[in-house]
């Protein structure tokens, strides 16, 4: 993965994380020092999503599915958690059944309902519902 500045003149691109695995989607914290993606599964078969930092220091793997891998969607505007689509299958070829997960706290929280769930951000807060 590599991200780049798009304003103020000149830029590079500058390699985040250190791994040629497939990687899937990308959801930036909203303090806009790292950035969270999805990761193909390794021989284990299953792999979490990883926040690489834009400036330096290493990176932090959420909590994984059991089996599968994740895409991140986006963060809550404090920060704190993480709205993906968990697939259970090996990699984008065959990424399996899919379902919303939410990752707060070290926990994983499946989001159902009827029908289809489309993730398009996080309710403002103090939005009526």
């Amino acid at each position: 993965l590599h991200v780049a500045k798009l304003t103020g003149g000149p830029t590079s691109a500058t390699r985040l994380g250190d791994g040629d695995t497939e990687q899937y989607g990308g959801a930036w914290l909203p303090s806009g020092d790292a950035v969270t993606v999805g990761e193909q599964p390794a021989g284990n078969g299953y792999a979490g999503a990883a926040t690489l930092p834009i400036a330096s220091g290493s990176s932090t793997t959420l909590t994984p599915p059991p089996r599968g891998f994740d895409q991140p969607l986006g963060w809550s505007a404090d920060g704190t958690a993480l709205a993906t689509r968990s697939f259970d299958g090996t990699s984008s070829a065959a990424p399996g059944r899919e379902t919303t997960v939410v990752i707060d706290a070290g926990q994983r929280r499946v989001v159902s309902g009827n029908g289809d769930i489309i993730y398009f951000g996080w309710m403002p807060s103090g939005a009526k519902r």
